[in-house]
Formats: structure tokens, sequence, C-alpha cells
């Protein structure tokens, strides 16, 4: 479950499928932050499930005023905090980083490729980075044909970050426009990712593959490399993430984060929240989102998620089922 304590991010990145719940101003006097009541709320909610691990988002969760605080709460009753940022801090949160020792402390870093994005971004996060070192690890995201990943080398070895990368491909939102490979371009994407995960390799960094990867996107006798270049989840899933806004409402993923809102006070755990979503979801989850996922034997037999389920709406929406997002609201 991730918590988005501010709307406000001071990137805008054009892949972004957060855009229906994010403001991509940088403006924080304009953003809604999470209440410092409502933040209690989550770490109690989290505690009476059961659950260890929080995972703070934004925006940029670093700009949330509080944020520290937070962290510091959070820690204090023995919580794992996995920060999801892009690296561009505050003299603030950055004094206070170096100077935190806790080991319960990480941080996934979303980086693009340094000539995609000023030159200050890219100074702003190598200081983040050699702040956060081994507490430290680098997520991409994948949403043009010509990407290249293998710039994290230098990052990972300069900084000492962990020797692995979050994968991630761009979905469609629901509902909205933003950057993302088309459907038939998959396979050409999933031949270059290979190509760059051995690189990555070489260099003894492996992958770890986010939500939304059908198995299609890769040469079948090419498959055995997802095992050998990812960290142990070479498996195609998609499944409720459930990402909780500044006021509490819940949706089950970015992608489909105009779908489905509800209320974390409405639900009394984790479990309960996580179930409503696949009940509600799973007329459509694992059917597929192309023709042939219909009678894919990796979908049949469980190996396959049939891709994000961004997609398979979308394509139902400009396939002639115009109205089949208002039955999600």
């Amino acid at each position: 479950m991730n918590i988005i304590i501010t709307d406000c991010c001071n990137r805008a990145c054009p892949y972004c499928f957060a855009q229906e719940k994010i403001r991509m101003s940088g403006d924080t006097e304009q953003a809604h932050a999470l209440a410092d009541e409502d933040f209690n709320y989550c770490i109690d909610f989290l505690k009476s499930s059961n659950e260890r691990a929080l995972k703070l988002l934004g925006g940029e969760p670093t700009t949330h005023p509080h944020f520290v605080q937070f962290v510091e709460k959070a820690l204090g009753q023995g919580l794992d905090v996995t920060v999801f940022t892009n690296g561009l801090w505050s003299p603030d949160v950055l004094g206070w980083v170096e100077v935190c020792a806790s080991d319960k402390l990480h941080f996934l870093f979303n980086v693009n490729e340094p000539g995609l994005q000023p030159g200050d971004e890219n100074r702003r996060q190598a200081q983040s980075l050699a702040c956060a070192e081994k507490r430290g690890m680098i997520g991409f995201n994948l949403y043009r044909m010509d990407f290249d990943v293998r710039f994290v080398v230098n990052l990972i070895e300069r900084f000492g970050l962990k020797r692995e990368v979050r994968l991630g491909v761009a979905h469609p939102i629901a509902g909205q426009e933003n950057a993302f490979v088309p459907d038939a371009d998959l396979p050409g994407l999933g031949e270059r990712l290979l190509e760059q995960l051995a690189h990555l390799e070489e260099h003894d960094i492996l992958g770890t593959l986010d939500c939304g990867f059908p198995l299609c996107m890769f040469p079948e006798d090419q498959l055995g490399k997802l095992v050998t270049h990812t960290k142990s989840n070479a498996y195609s899933c998609c499944g409720p993430i459930i990402d909780v806004g500044s006021d509490l409402n819940v949706w089950p993923c970015f992608p489909l984060s105009a779908l489905l809102n509800v209320n974390l006070r409405d639900f009394k755990a984790y479990d309960d929240l996580y179930a409503y979503y696949e009940q509600k979801l799973s007329a459509v989850r694992g059917i597929g989102f192309l023709d042939r996922c219909l009678t894919c034997k990796y979908r049949i037999r469980g190996q396959c998620c049939g891709g994000c389920m961004a997609r398979t709406l979308r394509n139902w929406q400009q396939n002639g089922d115009v109205a089949v997002l208002e039955r999600f609201k």
C-alpha cells in the first residue's frame, strides 16, 4: 500500500501515469498535503493490518512540509520506510538524510536519462544519491523505443547504491493521455530491454520488473534471460497496488486512479481493501489487452497476467465500448 503524502511534484515527466491525481507545477503552496492526524491514521491502519512496510509517494514526497517528522515517527514505531522520490531534494532534506543512520529507511530514485533532463536536475539528483548510498536504489521507466538504461551503471558504482534497478514500463492512464509505447511496439521494446539487461548483468547489476510486463514482449527462446538477468521476480503480474491519497481516498493503482475510488476509513484492514479491489476487478483481470491473449498458453496457465489492465480498458474503449470506464466509477 502506497501513501501519497502530497500531490505536488517538482518535475513533469512525459510518461507520468499519476497525472489524474498529481499536480506537476511544483507549487507547494497549492498542494494537497496529508494532514498529521491522517498520517497517524495510516500508521495505525498498517500496524493493525500486521503490515510493517510504509511506502511514501507523491508527487514528490520530500516536498511535504512534515516529511522528516513523518519518517521519524514511522521509524520510531518500527516500520520499514521506503521513499519513492525523484531526488530533487531541498537542503533541509539533504542534511537530514545525511545524519539519519536508520537501516530501515530506503529510497527508490526515479531517474531519467541524463540527456533528457536539465543539468540542474542531474546535479541535484547526484547530491541526493550521494546521501542515500547503499540505502538507495534506481528506478527507471520505459516509455520510448530508443531508451538507454546503461547509464545507471555509473550512478550505482559512483554512489555505492544497491546493485539492482527497478524497471517499469509506462502504462496508459485510464481516461487521460501520457507518453507510452504502443501495444504493437512492445516486442521491440522487450528485445531492447533484454540487450540492456545483459549489459547490466555483466556489471553484477540485476533488474527487477515492475507490474504489467506481458511475456509476449520477449522472444520465447530468450525468456531464460529474464531469470538470470533479473532478481527472482521475472513474473508477469498485475494486481491492486493500492494508493492512498492525501485525503485518504483510495484507488487500485495510478493508471486506474480514476476508477473505484473509495475511502480508507471505510475498511478495517488492508486485507479487506485488497479483497475489495480483487472482487471489483475480477471480471477484467487476466483477460489480456490483446485479442490473442484469450488463447495464450502463458495467460491460461497463469504465467502471464495479460498485461496492464489500463491497456485492456483503453483498448476496449477504443474498439467500441466507449462507456467501459463508467462501469468502474
